[in-house]
Order: structure tokens, then sequence, then C-alpha cells
């Protein structure tokens, strides 16, 4: 990550869960949100933030959380912080290369909330 990368922080729905994929030796969450509200942005004008955004959570290794996030469901109501991106360069998992991204929702930058526990 580089100084210049923008840094959010939102509360949103979770309109799928996508099947978790692993690779390189960890795992990542893959969750489409939809009704995204701004919280706080950093090198981002809010204005620029896509309403909806896929969210790729990492867990599995010494980077990220230690273990998944139990019981995402659709419909459901998250809070997380990471690194954004209006368009998709990370992963070609993705359905959608088009796709704004968030990732690194953990330490050192990012978070999760969900379900009544917060994820570091």
């Amino acid at each position: 990550m580089t100084n210049s990368e923008a840094v959010i922080q939102v509360q949103a729905f979770i309109k799928s869960v996508e099947n978790d994929v692993t690779t390189n030796g960890y795992t990542q969450h893959y969750l489409r949100l939809h009704e995204v509200v701004v919280m706080h942005a950093e090198g981002i004008k809010v204005s620029d933030i896509n309403k909806e955004i896929t969210a790729l959570i990492r867990y599995g290794d010494e980077h990220s959380f230690p273990e998944p996030i139990t019981g995402l469901a659709a419909g459901q109501s998250l809070e997380i912080k990471g690194v954004y991106l209006d368009k998709n360069t990370l992963d070609p998992i993705i359905g959608s290369p088009d796709d704004a991204v968030l990732y690194y929702a953990h330490r050192p930058v990012g978070y999760v909330v969900y379900g009544g526990k917060r994820y570091e």
C-alpha cells in the first residue's frame, strides 16, 4: 500500500456473499455491498465513491484476520474500513473488472464490524 491510496470507512448492506477464494496461502471473503454510506474518506472525495462496492476481506494468514467472519449474509449491515479502488486492478477472481473494490480491511489499515463484533 502506498500513501497515495484512498482509505474509506463506510457502512453498507451486504447485497450478496460470493464463494470465498483461497490464493497464495490466504483466503478472502468476497462480498458485494450496496447502499454504501461514507463515514470517513482520505485521499478521495466522497462524491467519487460508488454506492456499490466489492469488498475483499482477507483471513487465514499472519497479515490478516486469523479466522473467517462467521454468519455473513445478504441483507445484513456492516461497517468496514479499507483501501478503495474505483476500478478493480487487483484480482482477476472478481467477476466484473469494472467494479469498485474495497480491500486491505485488516490491520494496519482497516477493520470490519459485523454482528456486533470488531475484526482487525
